[in-house]
C-alpha cells in the first residue's frame, strides 16, 4: 500500500480509530510478547504512523514519537563510540 492509500485509511478511522487500531495490535502482542513478535509489531506500528499523516496535528504526535525513538538510538551509538 503507498503512502496515499495510509492516508485515505487515516482520513477514515480519524484520530480515535487511528488510536483504537494501534492499541489493538499493542494489546495483541501484550498478550504474548516475544522478540520476534515485538520486531512484527514494529511492522504495524510503522504502517499505522504513516496513516497518522493524513492529519496535520496527528503527524506532529507521530513525528514527536519517531524523533524520540531516533534520539534513543543516537545515544546508544554514542555511548559505543
Amino acid at each position: 500500500m503507498n503512502i496515499r492509500g495510509k492516508r485515505k485509511a487515516g482520513e477514515i478511522l480519524g484520530r480515535e480509530g487511528i488510536s483504537q487500531m494501534i492499541q489493538g495490535f499493542i494489546n495483541d502482542y501484550l498478550e504474548k510478547p516475544s522478540y520476534k513478535g515485538a520486531v512484527k509489531l514494529a511492522g504495524k506500528l510503522h504502517v499505522m504512523a504513516d496513516s497518522c499523516t493524513f492529519d496535520i496535528y496527528w503527524e506532529e504526535k507521530m513525528l514527536d514519537g519517531k524523533y524520540s525513538a531516533e534520539n534513543e538510538l543516537t545515544n546508544i551509538i554514542d555511548a559505543n563510540n
